[in-house]
């Protein structure tokens, strides 16, 4: 049990020192959904189909019911976990940090594919094979496809452009460049036992050695965000990204 509540100490301050600056409630899905590996949702009511194009990433197309999927996706998770219902601001904000990340999605995707980096047939139905794990039955994940709108070619595709981006960034842009010292885990390590004491007066904090890895794992993952980001930067700024929707 102090290990359970240990990390979620953990949870708590890296989503604080991650965002920089205070975020409503509708900003945070987004981000977490550029990031979340799950493709769809176990539940949802079955969508109407949706036409047009959200943007345009050097000619290629982000399909606007692509975008709609994707926000009532993370509505849906606030709903089920009993969230608030979201203002029409905070669901338009939602959409543009939504669409935000799928334009960074194709960016990066357009950059795998023009250095070579593809996701083989095995590494897709591997991860196919994890999505399928969220659901008890079979028949439950070809139910949680059709209420959402997608199609099994449709969500090898998001898997397999998911795997060759985490491949490019891995061989890319990570590679020789994520640096965390041990004088770093061990002063985070330090915040986070202060940060503890207050919270759990009377308890022992679990030792430095068994919370090592769990330190490093979010500290890496941040140094991976920032990367990214950069990365991304440079590639929009040769890019040729044009934006239809009209959120007023």
């Amino acid at each position: 049990m102090k290990n359970i509540l240990f990390v979620f100490v953990i949870a708590i301050l890296i989503l604080t020192q991650s965002c920089g600056t205070d975020k409503t409630d509708a900003e945070k899905p987004a981000k977490d959904e550029a990031q979340k590996s799950e493709i769809i949702s176990p539940s949802g009511a079955e969508k109407p189909k949706i036409e047009g194009s959200a943007a345009s990433v050097n000619g290629a197309e982000i399909s606007r019911a692509d975008l709609e999927e994707r926000v009532s996706r993370v509505i849906g998770y606030r709903k089920a976990s009993g969230k608030r219902d979201l203002t029409p601001d905070e669901v338009n904000k939602l959409r543009e940090e939504m669409l935000y990340s799928l334009i960074q999605r194709e960016l990066l995707w357009q950059e795998s594919a023009r250095n070579g980096v593809i996701a083989a047939p095995e590494e897709v139905e591997a991860e196919l094979r994890r999505e399928k794990m969220a659901f008890a039955e079979e028949e439950h994940f070809e139910q949680a496809l059709k209420h959402q709108g997608i199609t099994l070619e449709g969500l090898k595709s998001d898997l397999e452009k998911k795997i060759a981006i985490d491949k490019f960034l891995t061989e890319y842009v990570f590679k020789n460049k994520i640096k965390i010292e041990e004088k770093v885990i061990r002063e985070f390590y330090d915040n986070l036992v202060k940060d503890f004491e207050v919270k759990y007066a009377g308890q022992k904090p679990p030792s430095y050695e068994s919370q090592k890895p769990h330190i490093y794992a979010i500290l890496r993952k941040q140094q991976e965000e920032r990367l990214t980001e950069e990365f991304f930067e440079t590639l929009e700024k040769n890019a040729k990204i044009e934006t239809f929707l009209n959120l007023e």
